[in-house]
């Protein structure tokens, strides 16, 4: 048994993974205020006009032999 980390590909660019969130279809977005929700986007929306690269994720998998 084993626990490997494994790279998971969410968006080819911040942008893209800018207008999945504006649908706040993540359920844990769904317990954030309005106006939380509002600032966090404005902020995330600012950082995507800038940044480069993907958007990844890791996740731990547990491998049973």
């Amino acid at each position: 048994m084993s626990i490997e980390r494994v790279e998971q590909l969410l968006a080819y660019k911040l942008a893209d993974m800018v207008e999945r969130v504006r649908h706040r279809a993540d359920t844990t977005l769904e317990k954030l205020s309005d106006a939380d929700f509002a600032e966090g986007l404005a902020r995330l929306e600012q950082t995507a006009k800038t940044a480069t690269g993907p958007v990844l994720d890791y996740l731990d998998l547990l491998v049973v032999r």
